[in-house]
């Protein structure tokens, strides 16, 4: 027992330095794959037909596009800022105004509009928003004042507006209600609009962009015409 007992700190001694060598070479093996996966890569700088300055990677391989890429101007104010994946748009993508400021959010999904959009006010408030799925804007969206108050929602189908919409003022009451039928503002079935204290001043009945008063405020039910 009393020479177990002396061996077992040399056993440990090697067990250790067998532990250490292991975790150095796994070290050394990660080290050398991320400079292989580096080397893969070469970043281009160029210029584009409006004299902006593009920077990206590419696959040396493959010569596709591959992770962040940018536009920026001839003073190098950011313009554009991407992400490629096997040369597609691939997540989330920023335009931003001559000036640098931020105007548009979108997202793709290999080369697809998928997911959140927005649009931005210069003061950086949100002016609309939006989903697209498989391509196309699809279910609610909201518009917003440059003060941030709510200034419509309206639901989408296809990329265009169909189905029921509310608006409201600047202040906050409500300003309209109805529904469109497949875009450019074509209003179907009852629509109601109202002051800015809220309150409702007349109620139509549209068909396919056609209204036809049914009621006012001032003479209640009146006699259906076009407006």
């Amino acid at each position: 027992m009393r020479q177990l007992s002396d061996e077992c700190p040399a056993i440990n001694y090697l067990l250790l330095r067998y532990i250490v060598m292991i975790r150095n070479i796994c070290f050394l093996s990660i080290i050398l794959f991320l400079a292989g996966c580096q080397n893969e890569f070469e970043t281009v700088t160029e210029k584009n037909e409006f004299g902006q300055n593009l920077s990206y990677q590419i696959h040396k391989e493959s010569g596709m596009k591959e992770g962040p890429y940018t536009v920026r101007d001839s003073a190098g104010l950011l313009l554009e800022e991407a992400n490629f994946q096997h040369d597609t748009l691939h997540g989330e993508r920023k335009l931003y105004t001559e000036k640098g400021i931020l105007e548009t959010v979108e997202n793709y999904n290999n080369g697809t509009f998928e997911g959140l959009y927005q649009i931005f006010y210069s003061n950086g408030q949100v002016k609309f928003v939006a989903e697209y799925q498989d391509g196309v804007l699809a279910g609610a969206s909201k518009s917003y004042y440059e003060d941030g108050q709510l200034k419509e929602t309206v639901e989408f189908k296809d990329n265009v507006e169909n189905g029921p919409f509310v608006e409201y003022h600047p202040n906050g009451n409500l300003k309209a209600k109805g529904s469109y039928f497949s875009g450019n503002h074509s209003e179907h079935g009852p629509l109601e609009l109202y002051d800015e204290n809220g309150d409702i001043l007349k109620k139509m009945n549209c068909e396919k962009g056609v209204c036809r008063t049914t009621w006012t405020r001032e003479d209640g039910d009146v006699s259906t015409k076009k407006i």
